[in-house]
């Protein structure tokens, strides 16, 4: 049976170009609920914290649903529970109210369930779970006495019977699972603790979550599940500057909604891709996913309309100011396309008048500068379209103890490390520990964790500033100092060119290409590895696999023209490397599909894994990115850009060169590589 997953998503707001709704889209109905008060614990060791953005994520969510999707806002259309309405038996009794009898009698509308709050687990009560135990939704009664979790086991029940009526279904859930409690001061993790009232004599929690690959059976293609994290990780609530003034709200709610309201017509794979951006810049550790029939219009779409485009809202001498900044994952260095005011399309250089880089970014709104001369006059009637969020511009800030003051650097380690970094072009050592995204720190480790345990050797790790673990499994002693400086500037420049060349993107190309992660069944026989079978999974946007997992990668080239690609892996280990052979990529013929060589094979350290396809329509050499310190000599602009993004030696990182916007685009795979 395939188990359903429990994470983070919901939703808010932007203005953003003319868009119309179809009169005949079908309607969406929605139950709602949202916890930011809990009853009273009948133990404390069990009781379930209070939360700050609940409600404020339930209002987000239920504009978007009207304001942009067409859902009625009506009480037919609409039921929400807030805190003590939002008991394990009213959501359950509401499910079926709301959603059940309403696929009954409308059964090819939309139908929405979304939660937000608190998230647990609990031990395996039937013996169905191979990692013992299940995932859960923790009511408002939940904790208190008599009172229980919703079990995924529960909820799946619930959602059996709404598949008999409707193929139409959407969980979007707002609440953690697993995982740490986040260090970060702020950030506020929606995990309660685990719920081991029940737990069998003798038994102990694997709290790491073991999932295996492979496609939904035909009947879960109904059900298209967004959340906000893996299974292991922190769904985080934050205080977020809105158009309304600070307000709490989970971070995936705020990104996701801005991504949405900028581009309504996304599939729900790209939904949680569009969020990430955002949520990364808050919360590293924490990556959005997206489950089920994930390669269909969220919530059905918006209708056909003009391609989505932002505003200019202000034209300088050298440059522009839009409406789309930090909530959108627009950060200093994000590449933008101007087009005409007349354009349809808005895809790639038919059309562009203009290309212009991120000097400046705030919430809502930033300030771009031309690159080169735009070819005719720019307006604020001119159409906004974003190639790349993150550029060669930003370097990544990282400081030397955590947030909470913990961890913290000896005078002359710190030093040291300060004056290693200070030419970096990619990383920033800051003072401020609350505005880093990642910092250096000094304790004793037992499996990548900090440790009370006396009489050890402290060590120097990296750790994101969200959940406090070892990144990449890396540490390294504290002395001597010279090799432990060495070590640590290593891995921060290699950790920053993954996170600049994972944001590479093209948005606006007009070269078609599906990239798609294969399980592969490898078989020995005669002492030779024969491909005894290929499963390709397309049900999740991160694909979990196991160490010694074997894989290969489909490149369907959906294009009129024939292109090349290449495939960079960036490691859990926090390496970069090229995983095809031909130097200057692989060619793949007009309306051809292959399949990459040789097999791949997972391996440790556990963590995120990703794979970037490169797709040029002449050949492009990139062997220098498996080269630390070597830089590009290749002509082109696009090349010059990535050895921008990906070299630790540069010093000129805010060099521009207007790009071929018809000649490149990427695409990504991530793994999730677990026991």
């Amino acid at each position: 049976m395939t188990r359903f997953r429990l994470g983070l998503a919901t939703l808010c707001l932007l203005l953003i170009g003319s868009m119309t709704i179809a009169a005949d889209k079908p309607s969406i109905y929605t139950l709602m609920v949202g916890i930011n008060h809990y009853g009273k614990p009948v133990d404390p060791a069990y009781g379930a914290s209070d939360l700050n953005g609940p409600k404020n994520d339930i209002d987000l969510f239920k504009a978007l649903l009207t304001g942009t999707y067409g859902m009625l806002d009506d009480s037919d259309h609409v039921r929400i529970l807030l805190d003590q309405q939002a008991t394990h038996a009213d959501i359950a009794a509401a499910f079926k109210e709301q959603l059940v009898e309403k696929a009954k009698k409308d059964p090819n509308s939309v139908f929405v369930f979304y939660f937000s709050g608190h998230g647990s687990l609990a031990f395996d009560d039937n013996g169905d779970e191979g990692d013992g135990y299940d995932e859960t939704l923790v009511a408002y009664d939940s904790r208190s006495a008599g009172g229980s979790d919703i079990r995924d086991d529960e909820i799946e029940t619930w959602i059996n019977e709404l598949k008999t009526y409707s193929q139409n279904i959407v969980l979007v859930i707002d609440a953690c699972h697993s995982g740490t409690i986040s260090k970060a001061p702020g950030l506020i993790a929606r995990r309660a603790p685990i719920d081991d009232r029940q737990k069998p004599a003798g038994a102990i929690l694997n709290t790491t979550k073991k999932t295996r690959p492979g496609a939904l059976d035909g009947s879960e293609k109904a059900v298209s599940i967004i959340s906000g994290s893996m299974a292991e990780e922190v769904s985080n609530e934050d205080v977020i500057e809105t158009k309304d003034g600070k307000r709490y709200h989970g971070l995936m709610t705020y990104g996701l909604v801005q991504s949405l309201q900028h581009d309504p017509i996304l599939t729900y794979r790209q939904a949680a891709a569009a969020s990430e951006q955002f949520v990364h810049k808050r919360a590293p550790s924490q990556h959005p996913q997206a489950e089920g029939d994930i390669e269909r219009l969220i919530f059905g779409g918006i209708g056909e309309r003009q391609t989505p485009y932002i505003p200019v809202s202000q034209v300088q001498k050298d440059g522009i100011s839009v409406a789309v900044g930090e909530s959108q994952g627009i950060q200093v260095g994000a590449l933008l396309a101007v087009y005409s005011p007349t354009a349809k399309k808005l895809e790639g250089e038919t059309d562009k008048i203009a290309e212009a880089v991120v000097i400046e970014s705030g919430i809502s709104s930033s300030t771009a500068t031309f690159i080169n001369a735009p070819s005719q006059p720019v307006s604020t009637k001119a159409k906004v379209r974003i190639i790349s969020p993150y550029s060669s511009g930003q370097k990544l800030k990282v400081a030397l103890e955590a947030a909470t003051g913990e961890y913290r650097l000896d005078a002359t380690t710190a030093q040291s490390i300060r004056e290693r970094m200070k030419n970096s072009a990619l990383i920033t050592i800051v003072d401020d520990p609350k505005i880093a995204t990642m910092f250096v720190g000094s304790a004793c480790l037992a499996e990548g964790l900090p440790t009370s345990t006396s009489g050890c050797s402290p060590s120097i790790f990296v750790s994101t500033s969200d959940q406090i673990k070892a990144l990449h499994d890396f540490s390294t002693p504290i002395k001597p100092l010279e090799t432990a400086t060495a070590a640590v500037a290593g891995a921060l420049e290699s950790f920053a060119r993954q996170e600049n060349l994972r944001s590479l993107t093209n948005n606006t190309s007009p070269l078609k290409v599906d990239f798609t992660f294969i399980a592969v069944d490898v078989q020995i026989a005669n002492g030779r590895g024969i491909i005894a079978g290929q499963s390709p999974v397309t049900d999740v946007n991160v694909v979990p696999v196991k160490i010694d997992d074997n894989f290969q990668f489909q490149v369907a080239n959906n294009s009129e023209q024939d292109f090349y690609y290449s495939i960079i892996a960036l490691g859990s280990s926090g390496s970069v490397s090229i995983v095809t052979d031909t130097p200057s990529g692989e060619k793949v013929l007009a309306g051809k599909t292959v399949y990459t060589k040789p097999v791949l094979q997972a391996g440790a350290p556990y963590g995120l894994e990703s794979y970037v396809l490169l797709v040029t329509t002449s050949p492009t050499n990139l062997t220098f990115l498996s080269q630390p310190g070597v830089r590009n000599a290749g002509p082109g602009a696009l090349a010059r850009l990535v050895d921008d993004l990906a070299n630790p030696n540069i010093r000129d990182a805010k060099r521009q060169t207007a790009l071929d916007l018809n000649s490149w685009v990427t695409a990504r795979v991530d793994l999730n590589i677990h026991p």
